[in-house]
């Protein structure tokens, strides 16, 4: 009787064992078929949405002229970008009327060239601009001014990528004459702008928190 006993406490214990093996294996399949159901809301999670205005940098626009260089600021643009892994997607726009040079009178052509009541702002999109190794966005994208729109190649160096924020610095050289725009002329046409100037850029964009 106590063999008999001993060899079915030893069989119910292996049974317990291949029973508790089972539910572990049925466990585990459970929990990888819920990680690949749950794979699509991580991927959402890496999205993600960023913005600035002239409070958080710089803009402005530097161009050279028959008299001397001169430098314009931009008082009023905004950046709206969203990230999704390496790609990222942007959105720039500059209000014509608040680009400054310290001068009403060279404000004022500057205003008139770029037909500022038809087209009060200037625009920048693009939807496939890639991070480089988190050092620099690089792509093409479309330029708006004065109702003209061009694809260009762009750079942006990130000079900081934190969780929160985004530092951003970069050049976008342009000829007014490819946007139909006129160089500006002042003191009765004796001097006159050249026709390349440059957008500088250098402003930060602070995560938005849904």
């Amino acid at each position: 009787m106590f063999v008999i006993q001993r060899f079915r406490i030893n069989m119910l214990s292996k049974m317990e064992r291949m029973g508790n093996g089972i539910m572990l294996s049925i466990l585990v399949v459970f929990a990888a078929m819920y990680g690949q159901s749950q794979a699509p809301d991580v991927r959402l999670e890496e999205r993600q949405e960023f913005k600035c205005d002239a409070k958080a940098g710089e803009c402005s626009i530097k161009g050279t002229s028959t008299l001397h260089d001169w430098e314009s600021d931009v008082e009023e643009f905004s950046i709206v970008a969203l990230r999704d892994g390496d790609m990222i997607s942007a959105e720039f726009n500059v209000v014509v009327k608040s680009i400054k040079s310290g001068h009403s009178g060279m404000d004022k052509n500057t205003y008139n060239a770029l037909n500022s009541d038809a087209y009060p702002e200037i625009t920048f999109t693009a939807k496939d601009l890639k991070i480089d190794e988190n050092k620099a966005i690089v792509g093409t994208g479309n330029l708006s001014i004065a109702g003209q729109t061009k694809s260009i190649p762009v750079r942006f160096d990130m000079a900081c990528w934190v969780e929160e924020t985004m530092t951003i610095s970069g050049e976008i050289e342009i000829k007014m004459t490819e946007y139909g725009v006129d160089p500006p002329v002042a003191l009765f046409g004796t001097v006159k702008t050249g026709d390349d100037i440059v957008f500088v850029i250098n402003t930060t964009l602070q995560r938005v928190k849904n």
